[in-house]
């Protein structure tokens, strides 16, 4: 799990240690990150990568793709019939599954039938209300295990996950023989990775490849199976799964395998390797519906690897390219992010201006606002007093407009820097006060005490 996803304390508790390490006392390098109130690479950059995303939640609920809570992924499963998703043929289970010859005239076939062009147009309700009247008035029918089988698919399509599984295992029980047996097992598995049981779905759909290597469903059962060890953050595990459906090049999964194969790799720090997979779907799947996605950790990862202009770059290809992407506001902050580590001010406070203006709900806001007003302190050091006015009051509004922000002790204490570079004690000795209050015991307590002393503000 990422920091941005832990709870407030802990995210406090870890901002104050990581951020405190690297201080020096007032006059640190202006260049690089020495003694900078930064969070060391390898925390902030992965915020927006877990969730699942994660180590992200893994899909429709997937909270942690993006900061707004949204999975790109979700609902993207394909259904152009090359995937075995839509029993819409004799191979699937639209025929009699035992291989009865079946009577296009006979009562229950007709019965069937229009069912099915209920199911085949999308409309589950109606589908399902027919399948279950056919299910009563057809108990010998051979299409019996057919329906019993488009009855559990319309609760998964309706999104009742629990009682599609619950019909799924009822399916394997009464319906030994079927052909079908292999979907049902399948769907077992669907159903508890889109109900979080993520183990559980991972070992139903690990067992599904092992006893059915050649069904349709395969690289379906590899996706799921991959997305499933993701969320748990078993990787390798994951990359196995994924690296088997770029394996099969007619897999309609393949442009998704790429995309969580490079972000699979991003989370074992495998930078150079990540890229590779994010250049392979957009040179082979251009215009995928997961390219924003790859192009938001494309350039995360140049970020990671510390080449902040190459970042910078790529992070703007996400701002300029999808304006609806739910990754877009994290590419915006972290374009500040790149100004700021390369001592680009100026262009870093009108990034981060930017960046709030356009996502005022942003779990990043907080973010934003402390290195923008970090921005402005290091333009004050340069020089510019008005500089360290703005850098002040941005400061002291952190622990005001954002109540329990992990940025709080910190931003104080930057705040109380500002007003001794200004020559304004008593605001100083202010900010003090409400440090000591928001964290009395944060390490930045002690350092801001012998700043005041040394300034002579008591």
């Amino acid at each position: 799990m990422t920091l941005r996803y832990w709870s407030t304390s802990v995210r406090r508790a870890v901002l104050s240690a990581t951020l405190y390490s690297g201080l020096v006392a007032c006059g640190e390098s202006t260049t690089g990150d020495g003694g900078k109130l930064l969070i060391p690479d390898g925390s902030d950059a992965t915020d927006a990568t877990d969730g699942s995303d994660a180590t992200d939640a893994t899909d429709g609920s997937d909270a942690t793709d993006a900061a707004d809570g949204v999975d790109a992924t979700d609902g993207i499963d394909p259904v152009d019939g090359t995937d075995g998703i839509d029993p819409v043929d004799g191979t699937d289970g639209v025929d009699a599954a035992d291989g009865t010859v079946i009577d296009p005239d006979a009562a229950d076939e007709k019965a069937f039938q229009a069912a099915l062009a209920l199911y085949t147009a999308k409309d589950y309700v109606k589908a399902q209300a027919a399948f279950l009247v056919f299910d009563t008035d057809f108990p010998d029918s051979a299409r019996r295990d057919n329906v019993r089988f488009l009855i559990a698919r319309c609760d998964f399509e309706l999104l009742h996950y629990a009682d599609a599984k619950t019909r799924f295992e009822a399916f394997l029980t009464e319906f030994t023989t079927s052909a079908l047996l292999p979907d049902a097992t399948y769907y077992i598995g669907r159903c508890d990775y889109e109900l979080g049981a993520l183990a559980s779905a991972a070992g139903e759909l690990e067992a599904f490849i092992t006893a059915f290597p050649d069904h349709v469903y395969l690289d379906n059962a590899h996706y799921y199976a991959g997305r499933s060890h993701f969320g748990l953050g078993g990787l390798a595990a994951a990359l196995a799964h994924f690296d088997a459906i770029i394996a099969m090049p007619g897999s309609s999964y393949r442009d998704a395998a790429l995309l969580y194969a490079g972000r699979t790799e991003f989370e074992q720090t495998k930078f150079t390797a990540s890229e590779a997979r994010f250049e392979a779907l957009f040179t082979e799947f251009p215009g995928s519906v997961y390219e924003d996605n790859a192009r938001y950790y494309h350039g995360m990862a140049r970020y990671q690897m510390g080449d902040f202009a190459v970042a910078r770059t790529r992070l703007g290809l996400v701002r300029a390219n999808f304006p609806d992407s739910i990754y877009r506001d994290n590419a915006s902050y972290f374009i500040g992010r790149c100004d700021y580590k390369t001592g680009d001010y100026a262009s870093a406070i009108t990034a981060f201006s930017t960046f709030e203006a356009e996502y005022p709900a942003s779990s990043y806001k907080d973010d934003g606002v402390y290195y923008r007003a970090r921005s402005h302190y290091e333009l004050g050091r340069a020089g510019s007093d008005p500089d360290y006015g703005t850098a002040a009051g941005l400061l002291e509004s952190i622990p005001v407009t954002f109540v329990d922000s992990p940025y709080d002790d910190n931003a104080l204490y930057y705040a109380i820097l500002a007003r001794l570079s200004l020559g304004q004690c008593q605001p100083a000795l202010t900010d003090f006060t409400a440090l000591k209050k928001a964290d009395p015991a944060s390490p930045y307590v002690p350092k801001a005490q012998s700043k005041l002393t040394g300034a002579g503000c008591q």
